[in-house]
């Protein structure tokens, strides 16, 4: 186990609250070094496979809380897509509509000097999500300000928060979140059976991620993620 840090912790904030922080600083300077020198963030290339190798599926802590997760569903979590987002304080994003169960988490990558909320408890209640223009779901500020609202990054204040210096969010896909300041990037995993039922009924999840030409795809999909497969022939 990482030192000063418990799993058992991070699944009661993700059980209870939604969500649990990983402040990383190294994440947050490479983050941001990388959105200045415009590399790509995309598993499908070697600046964002690297970035995702190192701060995602190497972390021991998201490892551990990965599996600690998938432990208690009698499953494993596989990365199955990944994306950007870019800073909108007008709008509140959440990932799942509903479920009784977290099948759908995230792994969301913040750089230093950002701002961002996460909302309390949101996921394990009744609020209803419209789908908007980017095909994300959105949450009405009104359903949203009934929770707790946790800041991250910096406020309006430029008060330091958790994440100031970067690090990650491992959020379960039904809570929602405000983006104020700064990209981000987030890595979707699934939890394997619901996978594969998505696989034969949804388009989306048909395909699995594009890798660079430089990764052997068998070992990749040892490490947990859902390769598109016509790359290994």
């Amino acid at each position: 186990m990482t030192s000063g840090f418990s799993v058992d912790e991070a699944k009661k904030d993700i059980y209870q609250i939604g969500f649990h922080v990983i402040e990383n600083p190294a994440l947050g300077s490479a983050f941001e070094q990388m959105t200045k020198d415009e590399v790509a963030f995309d598993i499908s290339s070697d600046t964002g496979f690297e970035f995702c190798f190192k701060f995602v599926l190497s972390e021991p802590r998201v490892k551990e809380t990965l599996d600690a997760l998938g432990d208690d569903l009698g499953s494993r979590f596989i990365l199955g897509y990944c994306g950007g987002i870019p800073a909108d304080p007008n709008r509140i994003y959440s990932f799942r509509a509903g479920g009784d169960k977290p099948h759908l988490l995230l792994v969301h990558a913040w750089p230093r000097n950002s701002s961002s909320v996460y909302y309390c408890g949101l996921h394990s209640e009744e609020v209803p999500k419209y789908t908007s223009d980017n095909n994300l779901l959105r949450v009405l500020g009104p359903d949203a300000n009934s929770f707790t609202g946790k800041e991250l990054g910096y406020d309006g204040n430029d008060k330091r928060h958790p994440l100031a210096d970067g690090g990650l969010v491992i959020w379960d896909a039904r809570a929602a979140f405000r983006s104020l300041r700064k990209w981000s990037y987030f890595y979707v995993f699934v939890e394997e059976e619901q996978l594969k039922e998505w696989k034969e009924t949804r388009e989306f999840w048909k395909k699995g991620l594009s890798i660079p030409a430089s990764q052997d795809p068998d070992y990749v999909a040892r490490l947990g993620v859902y390769v598109q497969r016509d790359q290994a022939s």
